[in-house]
């Protein structure tokens, strides 16, 4: 979705919306949000913004707790109608989410959900608070195949086709399958790792089958991710795609305000360190910090502060929630990818992600697959194809200047 059309500076806007986008809010925020609003409002800005950045459900429960009565009638409505068409929406996948456990069950297969409605009714309480497209489910990897042709008999359509030898390249360097159910538009990401293998993805599978917990959802008992591996994997996302959603930033914290006194903290620093993610965890603790206090432990929360790189790109972060600049989709996934190999601290990890960045075959959907059109049984020359495709398009300039470093000049912009 494209970033709303500019308009004059709105900071009480833009300070409405971040703090609307916390559940709950403590009562100095309730107040201050009573306060942001008056009949200068520009209620349109606010909801193009609440709509990119997915907090409609939050935007809807904080105005009406707190300030219900400033609010117009037609924004307030139509608010509540936006909230309980997600919360129906949220209800319906959550039913699906569960036939399809059974469904994969039922043929031997062990399936874990995570993300989506899971983790609504985890940080939450209920699945209606927060907005997703989508269903998660990780499977084994060598069930992958086999979960695939199950889902694809149940009606699912898988996002494209994988010819003669495309399926074994495929599962080597990708990290899930989407289908999608024409009839009611439920789409499923079917894992069998949580990143694909240009990412150096710090959260292992096999070892996250070992910690697996259970969750009680809709009155049913299911395998889930322990919190330890939630919260980093969360982090580890986030900083994938940039913390570019202010949904996944208010989400992060309520996580920890939920598990401050049950998460094992120091074992999510262990872990973090020992795949070369503490800078990422890093990060992640500073954006749940621009949302509010969080409890985070006082060393954990003293070493993010003291991390320079993870400050840099925390603000870095925070300064692009609302920019209005529109660049192309090449640009911003180019853009998206430096800033996570800047979150990694390892140079060893830094270097594997640029290097199977360039050489790896191509996602099927890539502008790869358009541009050279080649037979499934030379896919091999995809290792060769794909470099020369990112310094046409981009310039080794370019891509050089957003994969480096910040300069010691640069820093201190930011610090």
């Amino acid at each position: 979705m494209e970033n709303p059309v500019s308009r004059a500076d709105h900071f009480a806007e833009r300070e409405l919306l971040r703090l609307c986008a916390n559940l709950p809010v403590g009562v100095a925020d309730a107040g201050r949000i009573r306060a942001l609003v008056d009949e200068t409002t520009d209620w349109e800005y606010l909801l193009d913004w609440a709509t990119t950045h997915r907090v409609l459900p939050a935007l809807y429960l904080n105005l009406r707790e707190s300030c219900g009565d400033k609010v117009p009638s037609a924004v307030l409505g139509g608010l509540q109608r936006m909230y309980l068409l997600n919360a129906s929406h949220n209800l319906v996948l959550s039913g699906e989410l569960i036939r399809l456990i059974d469904l994969l069950a039922a043929e031997g297969i062990e399936a874990v959900p995570f993300k989506g409605p899971l983790l609504a009714e985890w940080v939450y309480g209920t699945v209606s608070l927060r907005q997703f497209g989508d269903l998660d489910i990780l499977v084994g990897p060598t069930d992958v195949s086999r979960a695939r042709q199950l889902l694809i008999a149940d009606g699912y359509d898988p996002e494209f086709a994988l010819p003669g030898k495309s399926e074994s390249e495929y599962l080597r360097s990708e990290h899930a399958f989407q289908l999608r159910k024409e009839a009611s538009g439920f789409i499923v990401e079917l894992h069998w790792r949580f990143g694909s293998r240009d990412q150096a993805f710090p959260v292992h599978p096999a070892a996250v089958w070992e910690r697996l917990g259970k969750q009680t959802f809709q009155g049913r008992e299911l395998p889930a991710l322990s919190p330890e591996d939630l919260f980093l994997y969360f982090c580890v996302h986030g900083a994938k795609h940039g913390w570019d959603r202010l949904e996944w930033i208010a989400c992060l914290r309520a996580m920890i305000c939920k598990g401050r006194n049950s998460m094992d903290w120091k074992r999510i620093a262990q872990r973090a360190a020992e795949s070369g993610a503490t800078r990422g965890l890093h990060l992640g603790i500073l954006m749940a910090a621009s949302q509010g206090e969080t409890d985070v432990p006082a060393g954990l929360r003293d070493s993010a502060l003291a991390d320079r790189r993870a400050a840099i790109l925390a603000r870095e972060a925070q300064d692009r929630l609302f920019a209005e600049t529109v660049v192309s989709h090449s640009r911003r996934e180019v853009e998206r990818h430096a800033f996570y190999l800047r979150s990694r601290e390892r140079l060893l990890d830094q270097a594997r992600i640029v290097l199977f960045s360039c050489l790896r075959i191509p996602h099927p959907l890539a502008r790869d697959w358009r541009l050279f059109p080649i037979p499934a049984s030379l896919s091999f020359l995809y290792y060769l194809l794909r470099p020369v495709r990112l310094l046409r398009e981009h310039g080794f300039p370019r891509l050089w200047a957003m994969f480096r470093q910040r300069t010691t000049f640069q820093e201190e912009k930011y610090l």
